[in-house]
């Protein structure tokens, strides 16, 4: 059935045009992060680095003027003792405001993570995302509010952008098992000296 493709392979030809991969979109899109930690992490100092990877997906999510309805989040233990979890969550509206997005994630990881086992890895995923100007409000979501917070979170933005990723940090970072700091002096996940 696929020999024509596959003889047309083995010759180099290809019958996928420019054009064509061009064109295509794909039927949904999503912005992921994820992380192996320096070492392993109890169930709290996780929910950290958690806390602080839905802020740098929200803040994603705002700089591209994008937002989002579903999210994912997967846990990697330590040593494989027992199988990762990989649980999604739908949500009421389509966001990209951090408390929201932060609510949604803690409830998943407090829900469904094994609280005895040290973790290792992390996974943050936001699905479904689109653009802001093809989201109609909601009657019930108190605007003025996610507005605020919004321009708030777009302006800590363009700060870190202008003057570096650590000009601004939430108390958080400063905590311990925090890895925002150090990530923000790695180049592709690399130290740089």
């Amino acid at each position: 059935m696929n020999a024509e493709y596959l003889i047309d392979h083995s010759w180099g030809k290809e019958s996928c045009t420019i054009a064509d991969i061009k064109k295509y979109k794909p039927k949904t899109n999503s912005i992921t992060n994820s992380q192996v930690l320096f070492e392993d992490y109890s169930f709290e100092k996780a929910r950290l680095v958690l806390k602080e990877m839905v802020e740098l997906g929200s803040l994603r999510l705002i700089e591209n003027n994008l937002v989002t309805n579903t999210v994912g989040l997967y846990i990697g233990y330590s040593k494989d003792i027992i199988k990762a979890t990989s649980e999604s969550k739908k949500l009421e509206n389509y966001t990209n405001v951090y408390s929201e997005l932060l609510k949604a994630f803690l409830e998943i990881y407090d829900n469904n993570i094994n609280r005895g086992v040290a973790i290792r890895r992390i996974g943050v995923n936001f699905a479904n995302v689109i653009e802001t100007e093809n989201v109609q409000l909601s009657l019930f979501a108190d605007q003025e509010k996610i507005d605020k917070e919004r321009k708030l979170e777009l302006t800590i933005s363009g700060i870190k952008n202008k003057m570096g990723k650590n000009t601004i940090l939430r108390g958080m970072n400063l905590e311990e098992g925090a890895t925002t700091l150090v990530r923000n002096k790695l180049i592709g996940g690399h130290n740089s000296g």
